[in-house]
């Protein structure tokens, strides 16, 4: 399964969670910068484990990311 979000969506969740669930603040310079923090906010607050295949591909119209049910689970929850 995959879904796509807004960048600007994404951002947001990130510094969100980062900062009110991990007391860290996000430092988003680039695509590589959001892709790492995505997965590590599903992964971190959304309870993923880490066998669990999670893809983040960062575009310019928007993140897709893609994973099984408990994943996509994790972004309704977390991300959107």
């Amino acid at each position: 399964m995959k879904t796509k979000i807004e960048r600007d969506v994404a951002q947001k969740a990130v510094e969100y969670h980062a900062e009110d669930h991990e007391g860290l603040t996000a430092v988003i310079e680039n695509d590589a910068d959001l892709q790492e923090w995505l997965t590590y906010i599903l992964r971190e607050v959304g309870g993923l484990e880490d066998e669990r295949p999670v893809t983040v591909t960062v575009r310019e119209d928007g993140v897709v990311i893609e994973g099984d049910g408990e994943v996509m689970q994790a972004v309704r929850m977390y991300i959107l």
